[in-house]
């Protein structure tokens, strides 16, 4: 479904069924975050950059 029709399809309902959807989206996140399945945030300094991703490192570039 592209994003404009879910977002009609959404603005569409009424306010309760509305309530009930934000509902069983905060039971499903409560749900992963008991279970360990989100995780720990990554660490920036742990980081490896790929060939060709930008360095997100926070030190400047010195030429050498």
């Amino acid at each position: 479904m592209k994003k404009q029709e879910m977002r009609k399809r959404l603005a569409s309902l009424s306010f309760s069924e509305k309530i009930s959807i934000l509902k069983k989206l905060r039971d499903r996140s409560l749900a992963i975050a008991a279970s360990g399945l989100r995780g720990k945030p990554l660490d920036p300094e742990k980081t490896v950059n790929l060939p060709g991703q930008a360095s997100q490192s926070r030190e400047p570039h010195t030429k050498s």
